[in-house]
């Protein structure tokens, strides 16, 4: 990966970035994703109205003499 005369020097991340854009990797990798992602869409279960429990608690006491606000 060389530099060209007048541009500045790549860090870690341009490295990456330029391995990539320049791969046939890529193109592998981007379909992969693709068919992953359309296969897990099939895969997950969907409900139109799902049963939601949220725990919660309800807490009471007894001051006697403090007025409620």
């Amino acid at each position: 990966m060389s530099n060209d005369s007048g541009a500045k020097p790549r860090g870690l991340v341009g490295q990456i970035t330029a391995y990539f854009i320049n791969s046939q990797l890529t193109v592998l990798l981007v379909i992969a994703l693709t068919l992953f992602s359309i296969g897990t869409l099939a895969l997950v279960s969907k409900e139109e109205n799902p049963q939601i429990n949220v725990p919660g608690a309800t807490v009471t006491f007894i001051y006697p003499g403090a007025l409620p606000k």
